[in-house]
């Protein structure tokens, strides 16, 4: 009996949670790009592993710096984007010695797949990232995209072609 009321109430919460996320969707004040194409990326976080440092951006909410499975820094909290919507802006992250707040941009572009990729520290504690995505694609780029990937697929057959009659 016990066991059922801790489920129930578990369930409880959970539909609390996600009744509170809704809502912040949409009749908060967040902007999901023309024709909201950033949408799907809500509560999605994406991560880039680097030698000593894996950055990790949870678009509109926050973005963090990892250094192995400890310490954590927030590089910032989730402010929009550039009026270009080319470029995802993090700010007001922990302070930094002698710096301030820490600060994190992400120059955005078109690609196959939603990727987050080479995080760096090019000035002290502002860090930048590139984010790649196909919500970023015109139709000219697409179409492009997709020709790779046929040439791609293409090369790969061929190549195993060659693999199967080295192979007998």
């Amino acid at each position: 009996m016990r066991a059922k009321l801790y489920d129930a109430e578990a369930t409880l919460r959970e539909a609390e949670r996600d009744k509170e996320r809704i809502a912040t969707y949409l009749y908060g004040n967040l902007d999901f790009g023309p024709e909201d194409i950033f949408l799907a990326l809500a509560d999605q976080c994406f991560t880039s592993s680097q030698t000593r440092w894996t950055y990790e951006a949870c678009i509109f909410k926050h973005a963090v710096q990892r250094e192995g499975y400890s310490n954590s820094v927030t590089v910032g909290r989730w402010s929009g984007f550039s009026s270009d919507y080319k470029t995802m802006l993090f700010t007001g992250g922990d302070e930094c010695w002698n710096v301030g707040p820490r600060s994190f941009t992400v120059a955005m572009s078109c690609g196959n797949e939603n990727v987050l990729s080479d995080g760096e520290e090019p000035a002290t504690c502002a860090y930048s990232a590139k984010f790649t995505s196909p919500a970023l694609c015109n139709d000219e780029e697409l179409i492009g995209l997709r020709n790779q990937l046929a040439n791609l697929e293409a090369f790969e057959r061929e190549v195993a072609e060659k693999i199967a009659k080295d192979e007998l």
